[in-house]
């Protein structure tokens, strides 16, 4: 998906909805060209009876993933900061 202006809840309800990557305008040839030659891997399952800190930690690690590790680059997509990632991954609460 390319739009001019998106924001991070619209772009999760796009690849919700099956977009697999989403880009801001303007985006470079580069940029298209390896958004088309990767395929996004799918959010891992989550048993029915997983608790939401369980899902929000798979959420947040799948999208650190995404961004190869980065945590400020995952913390700018989520939208928290870098710090609460690291405390939720530590097993601290906020």
């Amino acid at each position: 998906m390319l739009s001019g202006s998106i924001t991070v809840r619209e772009a999760a309800e796009a690849m919700l909805l099956g977009a697999h990557y989403v880009l801001e305008k303007p985006a470079s040839a580069e940029a298209l060209v390896a958004a088309s030659a990767r395929r996004r891997k799918p959010p891992p399952e989550m048993p029915l009876d997983a608790t939401l800190d369980e899902v929000r930690i798979a959420h947040i690690k799948h999208v650190l993933t995404a961004c190869h590790g980065n945590v400020s680059e995952a913390a700018r997509r989520l939208e928290i900061d870098r710090r609460t990632i690291q405390r939720l991954l530590d097993g601290k609460s906020t």
